[in-house]
């Protein structure tokens, strides 16, 4: 019963995974939005690239965690 429960959550996650990817291409893709682009998490959280930023904008953390989904998570707890 356990390895279905494990089986259900891995497909959930990959339709969850492959609806984010599906939408992201839909976004970027539509009219009014070829200034949007794809940029990955990893490079987003990486913090060398970061260097200087907090200084230049404002509200810099709230930045992070909306562009990082966090903002989400933080106001439900």
């Amino acid at each position: 019963m356990n390895s279905e429960n494990n089986l259900d959550a891995a497909s959930t996650s990959d339709s969850e995974e492959e609806y984010c990817k599906y939408w992201i291409n839909w976004f970027l893709n539509a009219k009014g939005n070829e200034f949007f682009c794809d940029i990955d998490e990893e490079y987003i959280l990486d913090r060398f690239n970061l260097t200087g930023l907090p200084a230049e904008v404002p509200h810099f953390q709230q930045a992070m965690e909306l562009i990082t989904d966090e903002l989400g998570i933080l106001l439900l707890i």
